[in-house]
């Protein structure tokens, strides 16, 4: 049944639908959007590979009207909290009303990921994205280690990217 539920979840998000599909070991395509951090200031956030000061980053594409995205919150939080001191975790909230996204996020710690808003799907297409959530881990090399299409759903799913930011 979930599956079904995701197949419908992937082509219901056609507006972020891409000609170019990044694979894992692609370079991760260079952009920058606004974040909100954890002290509730607005700042610039890149994807290029010269800005990540020697660690991955961790993006999950999400939305607040997103059953699946809310699902995936505990594994996001939990993960983030572990692997801090070795990624930088973002939420690229694709919301098409930023104070949605805001609402959602107020008053949730947010000490281990930052929020980027991406109203207009900037971040959506160069990526590839097709559906949500999807979560992209971008080496130091500011290459494509990982990609997730759907909720970590399985402790082997959930290995599977540990054992990436481990490494």
């Amino acid at each position: 049944m979930k599956a079904i539920a995701i197949a419908i979840l992937l082509l219901g998000f056609s507006g972020a639908v891409s000609a170019a599909t990044l694979n894992v070991g692609d370079q991760a395509p260079c952009i920058t959007l606004q974040q909100l951090d954890s002290t509730g200031t607005m700042t610039d956030v890149s994807t290029c590979a010269a800005t990540m000061q020697g660690k991955k980053i961790v993006l999950d594409f999400f939305a607040t009207w997103c059953g699946f995205c809310i699902e995936n919150m505990p594994n996001w939080e939990a993960l983030s909290a572990k692997y801090s001191s070795k990624a930088e975790f973002r939420i690229m909230g694709l919301d098409e009303d930023p104070a949605e996204l805001s609402k959602y996020f107020a008053g949730k710690d947010l000490a281990n990921y930052s929020v980027v808003f991406d109203s207009k799907l900037v971040s959506a297409e160069p990526f590839g994205i097709e559906g949500i959530p999807t979560t992209v881990v971008i080496g130091t090399d500011g290459k494509i280690q990982f990609i997730h299409v759907g909720t970590f759903e399985t402790p082997e799913q959930l290995k599977e990217l540990e054992d990436i930011l481990n490494n």
